[in-house]
């Protein structure tokens, strides 16, 4: 029923080089004036620009982010401060979000979750979120004064967001769903 069409080897490399040939012959390669360069003339800087996916932008931004919380990880003094990043489908949703957070703050919604279950009520633990997010700002601060990776990581992040964040709003500007990929 459906017939089944094959190339010759032959015929495609003969096309290409035809077109190789014809090629140099248009007018649009010939100019009035042939300019040689003496082999002893350096070349010039060629700069090609070219654009990155968002989705690639996005990639490299988080894989700064995992840096930067590893560079953190390693030097803080307290694991329970330490930071990481999964992926988490909020409460009635099953689309994932990125979610970066401290051990602390799990084990703090943790125990208020086991108290509500017991039955003694639920209250947001703002005072000690509060205090877990005063100490981690200071040893943060404490961080970034003294340590260059730490800094040169926070740079690194920081730079990578920035890109993200203005490539996103150009290219997604006044759209809902779909972005330009260019």
């Amino acid at each position: 029923m459906f017939r089944r069409r094959t190339f010759d080897s032959n015929v495609i490399a003969s096309t290409c080089a035809l077109l190789l040939l014809a090629l140099p012959l248009s007018g649009e390669c010939q100019s009035d004036t042939v300019q040689t360069q003496k082999p002893s003339e350096p070349i010039e800087e060629i700069v090609v620009r070219g654009h990155k996916f968002l989705i690639n932008l996005q990639h490299e931004m988080k894989e700064a982010e995992e840096a930067l919380y590893g560079v953190y990880n390693s030097l803080n003094a307290d694991d329970d401060y330490d930071i990481y990043c999964y992926e988490e489908a909020p409460t009635g949703s099953k689309i994932k979000q990125r979610v970066c957070r401290p051990q602390k703050l799990g084990k703090i919604l943790a125990e208020q979750t086991q108290l509500m279950m017991l039955g003694q009520g639920y209250a947001f633990p703002a005072d000690e979120i509060k205090k877990m997010n005063e100490a981690m700002f200071a040893e943060m601060t404490e961080l970034a004064s003294n340590n260059p990776e730490y800094v040169k990581a926070l740079r690194e992040f920081y730079s990578k967001k920035q890109t993200w964040e203005s490539e996103h709003k150009r290219r997604c500007e006044g759209r809902l769903i779909l972005c330009r990929r260019e």
